[in-house]
């Protein structure tokens, strides 16, 4: 079994916000436009 040692520990998804504002938009606009959008505002 190949562990990645990035993830070994898990994710850091707790310590940002992004994913959070990321899957909002993905709820309210899609996956595609969100995608577009948030390129475009980043």
């Amino acid at each position: 079994m190949h562990l990645d040692p990035f993830f070994v520990f898990g994710s850091q998804n707790n310590y940002t916000i992004f994913s959070f504002i990321y899957a909002f938009f993905i709820k309210l606009l899609g996956l595609d436009l969100t995608a577009i959008v948030l390129l475009i505002v980043g």
